[in-house]
């Protein structure tokens, strides 16, 4: 990363420094050397100066800048700086109290540092010129092969190559490398044998954009922060260099929210023409549009991404990008229905998605977290389901959220408790213009990094519902004032410059990963996050506290993220760059008494762990992270054989390589590795991953834990997961069922003495068992079908248990003697959620409320009763069933609802007819008392202030309909 590398000036010297005559041999003509200058083809000479205060570095890469920026200014050789447009380049100013020969050297010796060479200045030009120790030259047409190698003798150079396809031109260097090439070029120059001869400088080149037109944009503080607004300058995402090198083009990024105005002026020109309500699975070109007060959300939303750059209004990161929207937050969907979101994203194709919104409290569905993983595993398929070519993956990106419910302080997420926490998505913060996190902004372990959002001070410009269009919602922007009658951005209402939130840091940080996607659409979803992580800038890092060893910060994640950086380097990763990229890090890091354990990561070519007692506390001392991109710390690592000792990366005090695991080619991802008999406690261990191209993933450390000796301090106990395979799960009556069970993953072996079978419902029979395989008959009564749960119970040898169910399904002889027909159903069985008209759902998660019901319309007679066998248990026999399904087995489970209806079809003959269906329950927890589900921005519980009724089951159906709504979403501005 380059966090810390923030220019602040060139400080050059601007005095002639005036050398000697230096004597170069034979037949040098050296009378024009004693002021260094830039000899054009012309004769004419610009004059040079050298820095006094400046030296030129090379690092191996720019995954080596940070940590031997830190090494350099900890030592107090020098202070390292990005050059000023050039953020990106692995060149960098080492700002020095001196350039002398003892400083030089000693900067050289520091690990990832490739060169150490002056820096000059010519006359006219603000930026720096670096020395490369290279000169290039171009021979006169008439000079003989012998007069060219007397040239090289002469001026004691001796050649790097013939420059391929320039007749005569040469690259050379000085033998003696310490020799000022400036001065030699001077000299080559005015010889008669050259045509012209030139130091070969590295220098930044200027792009032909100009600054962008559009309206607003120099108040876009986000994208190029110089201090408006009285911002920081500089706290901005470096749009401007991430901008050359790529813009967005063949792109699509997806978005949820509310709605959006996709006719906006700022935005038609993007708009992929395909949207959809996932509440009716409609598709179509209309379907985003607001339609009901409150939507205008994401009109602000999807600005930030992708607006045009056209000359009107403001500008999107990543905005040559097309981009869909599923509208939707506003309505009250189902569970499975915001997962239809993910689907319709991956059936466009969609390459990054927007999701600025989450779930009340820690509301997170299995369905919505499955279909997230789906479309990070399976989206971006380059050549379809058929083909050969494993999915790339979707990028997708969460909002951390905005505090509690009522309160403007972030709080600290756990893993789990937020969609943004999730493995399979990039969790960001927000940041203001200062440059440090927002007050409001969530944090936690699980989140990645942060981006601009704003705050009150300063929020971010952005699209909002055009006033002119007649939506219901004006947006944010009400005819050029707010909603609080403050005067907004423009009069015409459809921009505004009071949207701020994790909402805003989102959109931000899709649209970086928009421009990264053009400029290498090769790029894995993982490869995406990995980049992201290692090229985000650490700001604020006293308040931040990044660790030295996983480079995370608990409020900050891994940095700001930076464009310009990041586009750099997906660019390096493209496959003619052989790839270039970091490991992802090790995952499951577990110590347990003398044992490590670890599961490798994407790019992994081998493993370096390292020891340190009472922790890795190095960086506090001074001391350089470890490790450093591009360096050997033993020869027995990927491309170190041959290293001398000399050569060799150093390790910070107290710091020991304990092991260095190698792979045969690169690791798989998901493989386990074990180091054992390490030291006992009181050492901290850590992992790293190198790649074949020698960077390093980011490190995960892990402790020995002392074992409790009943002094207090909480122990958490896990048992066995226990898994059940039954064989046949359905059939007719009496059934002989096979059961195997087995313990998938334990941390102390099976008593099997222990284990306990319960073949329970209305059968009421369990019994001991000491092996894990059991046989069970079930019986029913004719014209009946019963589904039964059978479950196991297993203890490890600490007396642990784990626990797994599996349900049968069982039905009796059909022959009846007051019924008709074959017992084959013209009937339906509806499974409804409270509160929903019509609607009709196959699963849901634990707790699972819903409302069951027969659809007889088709039958002749009158319906005289319906017995129901709700499949866990419960039984009923009323016309419509409440019912709620609890499933706390940490498995999901398939449930077969049955129900035997019966129906007079004359004075003297019913008919008994039996239909099933079954649904699937997920687990979840089941609280007493559960809290009304609310949205948030409504303002309002639902059947608040309301009374109810008693009397029955339909009676109480108005009280079922208000505690069984479904969960509202937030929107996260």
């Amino acid at each position: 990363m380059t966090g810390s590398c923030v220019s602040s000036g060139n400080g050059k010297v601007l005095a002639p420094i005036l050398f000697g005559v230096l004597a170069l041999g034979l037949m040098a003509p050296l009378s024009h050397a004693e002021e260094r200058a830039f000899v054009t083809p012309d004769g004419k000479r610009i004059p040079l100066v050298r820095s006094q205060n400046e030296l030129a570095v090379s690092f191996d890469g720019l995954g080596s800048v940070e940590r031997s920026a830190k090494s350099l200014a900890a030592k107090g050789i020098g202070v390292v700086e990005d050059v000023p447009g050039a953020a990106r380049a692995r060149h960098k100013l080492l700002r020095v109290a001196d350039t002398g020969a003892a400083r030089r050297s000693l900067a050289r010796t520091e690990p990832g540092i490739r060169e150490i060479r002056p820096v000059y200045y010519m006359e006219g030009v603000k930026s720096p010129f670096f020395s490369s120790g290279a000169i290039v030259l171009k021979l006169s047409p008439s000079v003989t092969d012998e007069q060219r190698e007397s040239l090289w003798t002469d001026y004691r150079v001796e050649v790097m190559r013939e420059v391929e396809g320039l007749e005569g031109v040469y690259r050379v260097k000085p033998l003696d490398d310490e020799e000022d090439e400036v001065l030699r070029a001077q000299a080559l120059a005015v010889d008669a044998r050259t045509v012209w001869a030139q130091p070969d400088f590295r220098h930044r080149l200027l792009t032909k954009q100009v600054q962008p037109r559009d309206e607003f944009f120099d108040r876009q503080w986000h994208l190029d922060n110089t201090g408006q607004a009285g911002g920081k300058s500089g706290a901005d995402i470096s749009a401007l260099d991430a901008w050359t090198l790529a813009q967005g083009s063949d792109v699509l990024i997806g978005m949820f929210d509310d709605a959006c105005d996709i006719n906006h002026q700022d935005l038609f020109e993007n708009y992929s023409g395909t949207g959809q309500d996932p509440g009716t699975e409609a598709t179509g070109f209309s379907e985003p549009l607001p339609g009901q007060f409150g939507d205008r959300h994401g009109t602000a939303v999807m600005g930030l991404a992708v607006a045009k750059d056209n000359a009107v209004g403001g500008r999107g990161v990543s905005y040559f990008s097309k981009f869909t929207v599923s509208r939707g937050l506003s309505e009250m969907l189902t569970f499975s229905e915001i997962s239809i979101v993910y689907t319709f994203a991956r059936q466009q194709d969609v390459d990054v998605h927007i999701n600025s919104w989450g779930f009340e409290g820690d509301t997170v569905p299995a369905i919505v977290v499955d279909a997230i993983g789906t479309a990070f595993n399976q989206g971006r398929d380059p050549d379809g389901e058929e083909g050969d070519s494993p999915p790339l993956g979707m990028v997708l990106v969460f909002a951390a959220g905005n505090g509690m419910e009522g309160s403007d302080v972030g709080v600290e997420l756990e893993s789990g408790d937020d969609l943004s926490t999730l493995d399979t998505v990039i969790g960001v913060g927000a940041t203001t213009n200062q440059d440090v996190l927002a007050d409001y902004s969530n944090y936690g372990n699980d989140i990645d990094l942060v981006a601009p959002g704003g705050d009150e001070v300063a929020a971010l410009i952005t699209t909002d519902n055009d006033d002119e269009l007649v939506f219901v919602d004006d947006g944010f922007n009400i005819g050029g004032f707010t909603s609080l009658n403050a005067p907004d951005l423009d009069s015409a209402g459809r921009y505004t410059e009071t949207f701020a939130g994790t909402s805003a840091a989102c959109p931000v940080v899709a649209g970086v990963a928009g421009l990264m996607l053009s400029a290498n659409p090769l790029l894995t979803a993982t490869d995406t996050r990995i980049i992201l992580e290692h090229t985000t800038d650490q700001i604020n890092p006293e308040d931040a506290e990044y660790s030295n060893v996983s480079g995370r910060s608990l409020r900050y994640g891994y940095g700001r993220v930076n464009a310009a950086t990041a586009v750099a380097a997906a660019i390096e990763a493209r496959p003619t760059n052989l790839g270039q990229n970091w490991p992802d890090r090790a995952a499951n890091v577990e110590l347990e008494s003398t044992t490590l354990t670890w599961r490798a990561g994407r790019g992994t070519r081998e493993f370096l762990v390292v020891e340190s007692p009472g922790g890795f506390s190095f960086v506090n001392e001074g001391e350089t992270a470890f490790p450093i991109d591009g360096v050997c710390y033993s020869v027995d690592q990927v491309g170190c054989a041959g290293r001398s000792e000399e050569e060799l990366g150093v390790l910070p005090a107290g710091v020991t390589l304990t092991e260095i695991i190698s792979c045969d080619g690169n690791c798989a991802t998901n493989t386990d590795f074990t180091i054992e008999d390490l030291l006992p406690e009181g050492i901290s261990y850590a992992v790293y991953g190198r790649s074949s191209i020698a960077r390093h993933a980011w490190g995960v450390e892990a402790t020995v834990i002392e074992p409790d000796t009943g002094g207090g301090g909480t122990t958490t106990v896990t048992g066995p997961k226990v898994l059940i395979q039954a064989s046949p799960i359905e059939g007719p009556s009496p059934l002989l069922v096979t059961f195997d069970a087995n313990a998938v993953r334990t941390s102390a072996d099976i008593d099997d003495s222990r284990t306990v079978w319960d073949f329970d419902i209305d059968d009421d029979i369990s019994r001991d068992a000491t092996t894990r395989h059991a046989t069970h008959a079930y019986e029913v009564p004719a014209n009946v079908t019963r589904t039964f749960i059978a479950r196991l119970t297993m203890y490890d040898v600490d007396g642990n248990p784990g626990v797994a169910q599996v349900t049968i399904r069982v039905e009796g002889d059909s022959n009846s003697t007051n019924s008709t027909g074959d017992g084959q159903s013209d009937i339906r069985l509806l499974v409804g959620i409270p509160g929903s008209a019509d609607s009709d759902v196959d699963q849901g998660q634990s707790p699972f409320d819903v409302l069951l019901s027969v659809d007889a319309t088709t039958l002749g007679g009158t319906l005289q009763s319906v017995a129901w066998d709700l499949g866990d248990g419960t039984t009923a026999n009323s016309l419509v069933v409440p019912h709620t399904f609890i499933n706390m087995t940490g498995q999901s489970l398939r449930i077969p609802i049955v129900a035997a209806v019966t129906i007079r079809t004359s004075p003297l003959t019913t008919q008994t007819l039996t239909a099933t269906r079954v649904i699937t329950v997920f687990p979840g927890a089941f609280v007493e008392d559960r809290p009304d589900a609310t949205l948030d921005g409504a303002g309002v519980m639902p059947g608040s202030g309301g009374t109810t009724g008693t009397c029955g089951v339909l009676g109480m159906l108005p009280l079922m309909l208000m505690f069984s709504a479904p969960v509202w979403m937030r929107r996260r501005s």
